[in-house]
């Protein structure tokens, strides 16, 4: 597709899951422009505060690089509420080309978190990137 000056590509694969706990689990896959001379470190700290604003209570448990078969890049997991809702999630950035990061995202209910955890890193292992 194409679109006019000052459009972005953001396109999201979304992925439904058993729900647990009045919570669907689900994986959102989204690509995003990177602004010149971003790293995938430079892109989180964008995202950090929009998610910190957007989700209450929001707290950091586990950010670290990591590599998951073929793809390298930050793995981070976090737990907040949304609606009134305890939620965990998971998010796996990396970047897809040059120009674009990817972002892999994994949301359930706190109890379902092993379950989140193998489900993202399944879909890591099987992201086919050109």
């Amino acid at each position: 597709l194409t679109f006019p000056e000052g459009w972005d590509d953001a396109s999201q694969y979304i992925f439904g899951g058993p729900v647990a706990d009045g919570i669907r689990t689900n994986i959102v896959v989204t690509q995003q422009a990177l602004q010149k001379g971003e790293t995938i470190d430079t892109v989180w700290a964008r995202q950090k505060p929009q998610l910190s604003a957007a989700i209450a209570n929001f707290k950091i448990s586990i950010e670290e690089k990591k590599k998951i078969g073929a793809h390298s890049g930050l793995w981070i997991e976090f737990s907040g509420a949304q609606q009134g809702r305890q939620l965990c999630q998971i998010a796996f950035l990396l970047l897809s080309s040059g120009a674009m990061s990817l972002s892999v995202t994994g949301t359930a209910a706190p109890s379902q978190s092993d379950v989140l955890r193998k489900a993202v890193n399944d879909a890591i292992l099987n992201l086919k990137l050109k």
